[in-house]
């Protein structure tokens, strides 16, 4: 890109617990995802991760607030769905009831805001981190009130499933009479995918997008399939280059897939254990 990216730093006194604990939560994944394979690379993301969440938790701020140039860019509502977020990875990761302690405890209580189901997106985590601590409710846990608060996460995620699942009543407070079994949620979960191709004599310049973006012709290159913002909550859908928050095309949506197609290609959710 050819604009300026100039370089932003949270401390103690510049919170920034959304960042931060968001990047905890990435260290504990990442950790798992080597644990096998290079246990020394595994070993360090582990303990950064658990720095990172310490420094989240300890110094709570918003960084749109604490570096106000960002926030015409991005502004959270809020951190504590990734201080939970953060929470839950770390503690799959690592098996350490301080972490389930803040799921459960003061963290839960301040910041899940339970039995309101909500999206999953950049901007609210809660509904990741509510599917992933279902996965500890068919483990077991040896204090039964710390069962009791895990299995509210689990119950959430079932009102969320009712919402969107074909033939499921919406938004209604009797939500579904009709059960739905884990293989009808996973061809559901299917029926959500579609392919991608690029064209392979497409080309990309990283200076030359604005005379295209308030350009009246054709498309240069053309993505089939590329996955975009997408419609508004009326499924309302503007296909224009300057509709940036509907058409961009951009990691924080294609991660979303990456994240289904590896829950697909995977035997089991639900893990053997956590370490």
């Amino acid at each position: 890109m050819s604009e300026k990216r100039p370089l932003k730093n949270v401390t103690t006194s510049k919170q920034g617990s959304y960042v931060v604990a968001e990047t905890a939560a990435a260290m504990a994944s990442v950790s798992l995802v080597f644990k096998s394979s290079n246990s020394e690379y595994s070993k360090l993301r582990l303990k950064h991760a658990e720095e990172l969440f310490n420094f989240a938790n300890e110094h709570r701020g918003t960084y749109s607030k604490s570096i106000p140039e960002v926030e015409a860019y991005y502004k959270p509502t809020g951190y504590g769905d990734e201080l939970l977020w953060a929470a839950s990875w770390l503690y799959h990761a690592t098996r350490d009831n301080m972490y389930l302690d803040f799921i459960t405890g003061d963290g839960g209580e301040d910041f899940e805001n339970r039995g309101n189901s909500s999206w999953f997106s950049w901007d609210d985590k809660l509904p990741g981190t509510r599917v992933l601590l279902s996965g500890v409710s068919f483990l077991g846990l040896e204090d039964s009130s710390d069962m009791e608060n895990i299995n509210e996460y689990r119950k959430t995620v079932e009102v969320i499933l009712c919402n969107i699942l074909p033939r499921s009543p919406l938004a209604t407070s009797s939500r579904t009479k009709e059960s739905f079994s884990p293989s009808d949620i996973r061809e559901f979960a299917k029926s959500q995918v579609w392919g991608a191709s690029i064209p392979a004599n497409a080309t990309t310049g990283c200076k030359d997008g604005m005379k295209w973006q308030i350009s009246s012709k054709p498309n240069p290159n053309v993505a089939t399939g590329a996955l975009v913002g997408g419609p508004h909550e009326n499924d309302k859908y503007i296909d224009s280059r300057k509709n940036s928050m509907q058409g961009e095309t951009s990691t924080y949506n294609s991660v979303v897939l990456v994240g289904l197609l590896s829950g697909l290609v995977s035997t089991s959710f639900v893990p053997k254990s956590f370490t």
